[in-house]
């Protein structure tokens, strides 16, 4: 397999909560029996394509905002 590398957008680790505090874009969802997802912020601006015949994965940038 080959290598590639995907770089993200540093709006996608920080959440600017006021002008003296930043924090990092993570949460609790408060409920232990529920999944967690990391990383969603991220994935808001990157596009994931899945070829599962051809066994491959590919990355774009989206849209969304």
């Amino acid at each position: 397999g080959g290598r590639t590398t995907l770089e993200l957008d540093p709006t996608g680790i920080f959440y600017v909560a006021s002008a003296d505090q930043v924090c990092l874009a993570f949460a609790a969802n408060g409920d232990d029996s529920d999944i967690g997802i990391f990383g969603n912020v991220q994935q808001m601006r990157v596009q994931v394509v899945y070829d599962v015949a051809g066994g491959k994965i590919g990355f774009a940038p989206a849209g969304c905002p």
